[in-house]
């Protein structure tokens, strides 16, 4: 046991560190688009916006790595995996964003273990209710209310956010950005969707997310080897994912599984 006790901690130590070296790439990245979008630097956004979405992946697949190295030869057993989650628990659950710790934790417990579904005792589920107060965050968001106009309310957000080299016209760049907003909104009719297939989807994502950002999408992660309820689908979308779908979507007992 004692030893099983001292490879989780060492292991544990390893993931997270990992995380905290994460985070502070994410960040170090995240706040240089403000410097590169006030200087026109647009292939130093561009390199850094690809380095920030191929940076989750890169640092599990090192963090794999690194767990590899430190036990050559050692299998991590389930049993072993449940002191490793406790220590880590031990290590995250007072500070904030634990929850984004714990999604980073199971991302590496799915690549050490082949989980489909969920496993409480190996990953992360739902722990917020029990989690140590660590006091308020700052708050995360900002809250505009439209009081008059859309150009009106447009207008008081970007002299909320300015930025270094100034507006050229703010009256102008409200106007613009009001008339764009109201075109979307109100609009009642939309294109015919076009016919493609599950490849051709993730490719154009792959697309967009790698070449041709220009804030049409926020950062994602991919999930894959979901387990669902059977029960929570109506039986009318439950035969149409059958159907559309079973290439990756199957039933397992009561379960619906997604990979």
């Amino acid at each position: 046991m004692g030893s099983d006790t001292a490879r989780a901690e060492s292991i544990a130590g390893i993931i997270v560190g990992a995380f905290e070296r994460y985070l502070s790439e994410f960040r170090g990245l995240t706040l240089r688009a403000r410097l590169h979008f006030e200087e026109q630097d647009w292939p130093g956004a561009q390199r850094d916006w690809l380095a920030r979405l191929d940076l989750y992946g890169r640092v599990v697949a090192d963090t794999l790595a690194a767990l590899r190295a430190a036990s050559p030869g050692a299998a991590c057993t389930r049993s072993l995996w449940t002191h490793v989650k406790a220590a880590c628990t031990e290590r995250i659950s007072s500070r904030h964003g634990a929850e984004l710790a714990e999604t980073f934790f199971n991302s590496i417990t799915r690549r050490v273990f082949t989980i489909v579904g969920v496993e409480p005792d190996l990953e992360f589920v739902d722990t917020r209710a029990a989690a140590c107060p660590v006091g308020p965050a700052a708050p995360a968001t900002r809250t505009f209310v439209r009081g008059g106009s859309v150009e009106a309310l447009v207008r008081q957000v970007l002299a909320s956010y300015r930025f270094a080299p100034g507006y050229e016209d703010l009256a102008r760049d409200a106007a613009l950005v009001a008339q764009e907003v109201e075109r979307e909104v109100l609009r009642d009719r939309f294109a015919q969707p076009k016919t493609c297939t599950r490849r051709d989807v993730m490719e154009k994502y792959q697309l967009v997310f790698k070449h041709d950002r220009a804030g049409r999408l926020i950062d994602a992660q991919e999930f894959e080897y979901l387990r669902f309820d059977r029960d929570r689908f109506a039986p009318e979308l439950l035969s149409e994912l059958l159907s559309e779908a079973a290439g990756t979507v199957s039933l397992e007992g009561d379960s619906l599984v997604g990979g």
